[in-house]
């Protein structure tokens, strides 16, 4: 890919077009891990901040969520998940952190994905 400079951009471009192409009925339930990094000076608020996104995760009403140590497992429609995301850096943001970081994983399958059926 060194020869492509624009590789990334092509790698998303085909990426979010293939997302794109899946239809909603098929993205019914996905599954997100979703572990969120704010940026304070203070150590204590910056873990006060990731208690307040989890409160806010569990709050969201047809979204079920597992917390674990190093990451918080979330069960919902693909516009949840992601709104979830969308809501917690602007929310961390708002409330004086620098700077936010996420790491995201998102497991879709045809026909929806459950926690449940995965830890049988």
């Amino acid at each position: 890919f060194s020869s492509f400079p624009s590789s990334n951009a092509l790698r998303c471009s085909i990426n979010h077009r293939s997302l794109l192409s899946v239809t909603m009925g098929d993205l019914a339930q996905v599954n997100m891990s979703f572990q969120i990094v704010p940026i304070f000076e203070d150590e204590a608020k910056q873990y006060k901040m990731i208690d307040e996104v989890i409160d806010m995760i569990k709050s969201m009403s047809g979204v079920k969520a597992e917390v674990g140590p190093m990451a918080t497992c979330v069960e919902g429609s693909m516009d949840q998940v992601l709104e979830i995301v969308k809501k917690a850096h602007t929310m961390l943001l708002e409330k004086g952190c620098s700077r936010v970081l996420s790491h995201v994983s998102i497991d879709t399958k045809k026909g929806g994905v459950s926690m449940a059926s995965k830890m049988k």
